[in-house]
């Protein structure tokens, strides 16, 4: 997707052109939620209701009526996408990646934490120069979007799991 800004398109053409594909989501995730937290708190200090902190107070943002806020802004864990694709009784991205690696004689550590060994299994299969590899990629960012998707039209289970499963760093 072409953006219309020079400097957008100038990022975007070095990520694809520059970077193993492996680290192109790296930067963009980190270039998006740079700025999108940046957004986020000038929709909200745009508001007459709030008085922003502008830095001097730790782990405030502003305050709205005098109530301090510290925003956060999260990504959809993976365990949430993982109990998701249980739920729908579609096999762990995990194993599945796995096996692709196996077939493909694609080596990995299998000693990482699963949080690791999925980023991992994702990097190498999405270098992978093989239909079948970008068709594996694919169909789980589609699962994934539909999984998102339905937590928009009802977030009150995405809310519920990240109450329930968050840890305490998040509500302090």
């Amino acid at each position: 997707m072409k953006i219309r800004h020079p400097l957008i398109n100038e990022l975007q053409e070095k990520i694809e052109n520059e970077l193993f594909n492996s680290m192109q989501g790296y930067v963009r995730c980190s270039w998006y939620n740079h700025w999108t937290s940046i957004i986020i708190e000038d929709i909200f200090r745009d508001h007459d209701s709030v008085l922003p902190s502008v830095g001097l107070i730790k782990k405030i943002d502003f305050f709205i009526r005098d109530i301090p806020f510290d925003l956060k802004v999260t990504y959809i864990p993976e365990g949430f996408i993982k109990d998701k694709r249980r739920s729908y009784e579609l096999r762990p991205e995990l194993t599945l990646l796995k096996q692709f690696c196996r077939r493909n004689n694609i080596y990995f550590n299998d000693d990482m934490p699963e949080s690791r060994l999925l980023e991992d299994f994702w990097a190498k299969v999405s270098d992978f120069p093989t239909q079948t590899a970008r068709q594996l990629i694919n169909e789980f960012k589609q699962q994934r979007l539909e999984i998102i998707q339905e937590a928009i039209e009802n977030p009150v289970e995405l809310i519920c799991w990240l109450y329930e499963n968050q840890g305490v760093r998040r509500f302090d």
